[in-house]
């Protein structure tokens, strides 16, 4: 829980991260507040995924802090991690992580039920949003199903705890128009909708262009690239 004066959505200063030789992270600083959306984009290989790996606690920073809603994640055991993360964070990875023998909304409602939460309520909640991104919730293993639809899901699944802090990993870079368009458009609602801290890694100008905030990860250093058209 955030007391009083305690910054809320994501706030990350000094994070350092080298592999080898190379400096991916050097003394990052970020701030993304709750109903706000950041996109940081930059070359491939800049550590941008790293720099999400490192919030996310499933990486270990030289130096650094992080603080997600309220809670620092720096020296926390890993069980305690995984609970801020369950309780406060939503993902969505490029390739989905999804379970593929599960059925849509089996997969979608995983997570407050591993969380604890009521049965039907995580299913209608599941439901819903499968609606809202127009995904079929026939009886059907997700494995079977297209590239574009298993995304859809995988936002759906991100959403259903309604993270304070959301977290987006080149969410729409396999999609075709139609489902980027519709993971690219509940994304940024969350953010104004339902005051989401967002933070999108992408490669697309076009959903980086659909932030508040544009960053850029290059050498180590995050800059500021400009503002977009959302919130």
């Amino acid at each position: 829980m955030v007391t009083a004066g305690e910054p809320a959505g994501l706030q990350v200063a000094g994070l350092r991260y080298r592999l080898g030789e190379r400096v991916l992270l050097d003394g990052v600083d970020l701030g993304v507040e709750p109903g706000e959306s950041v996109a940081v984009v930059g070359p491939s290989g800049s550590g941008k995924s790293t720099l999400l790996m490192c919030i996310l606690g499933l990486i270990e920073a030289d130096a650094g802090t992080v603080r997600v809603h309220g809670r620092e994640l720096a020296g926390l055991p890993a069980r305690q991690k995984a609970q801020v993360r369950r309780e406060h964070v939503g993902t969505v990875f490029r390739s989905g992580e999804l379970l593929p023998e599960l059925t849509p909304l089996e997969n979608v409602a995983l997570p407050v039920l591993l969380g604890g939460g009521d049965y039907h309520a995580a299913y209608r909640r599941a439901a819903e949003l499968l609606t809202e991104l127009g995904v079929s919730q026939e009886e059907t293993p997700t494995g079977t199903l297209s590239c574009d639809e298993r995304q859809c899901i995988a936002v759906a699944r991100a959403l259903v705890t309604d993270p304070q802090v959301l977290l987006a990993d080149e969410p729409t870079g396999s999609l075709g128009p139609q489902a980027r368009e519709a993971v690219a458009d509940l994304l940024f609602a969350a953010a104004q909708e339902r005051g989401c801290a967002l933070l999108v890694v992408t490669d697309d100008p076009a959903v980086a262009a659909r932030a508040g905030r544009t960053l850029r990860l290059e050498a180590g250093v995050l800059t500021d690239a400009g503002s977009g058209v959302g919130a």
